[in-house]
């Protein structure tokens, strides 16, 4: 069983501090347009919120979250959630070189085991 938890990035500087570390969560998004399934991060921002990138969730039918990922099967596993909302940046127009590539994304559950920057 091999599987990825969490990870985590240090921020260079925030408000003239080091920065804190930011931690990860894994999503599987999918979509009714093909019928499949692919993979995204985010960052948890609050209990039940995470951050994404709008191509993650604009065409999105369901999204699943798990704190850790079994990379053998591709499966989420630690603490698993659904999206309950999602929503793109009212400008995203789908062209990945433009701006406004972000997304929220609200969680039907807390996520208990990881406490989000504050």
């Amino acid at each position: 069983f091999h599987s990825k938890s969490l990870g985590e990035k240090q921020l260079g500087l925030v408000n003239g501090q080091d920065g804190a570390l930011v931690q990860s969560v894994y999503f599987l998004v999918c979509f009714d347009n093909e019928g499949g399934c692919g993979g995204c991060t985010g960052t948890l921002i609050s209990r039940r919120s995470v951050l994404t990138a709008a191509h993650c969730v604009d065409d999105a039918t369901s999204i699943s979250f798990g704190t850790a990922l079994d990379m053998t099967t591709s499966s989420l596993s630690g603490e698993v959630r659904s999206g309950s909302s999602w929503l793109a940046h009212p400008d995203w127009n789908g062209n990945l070189s433009k701006r406004n590539d972000i997304g929220l994304i609200q969680l039907s559950a807390p996520i208990e085991t990881i406490t989000p920057p504050a």
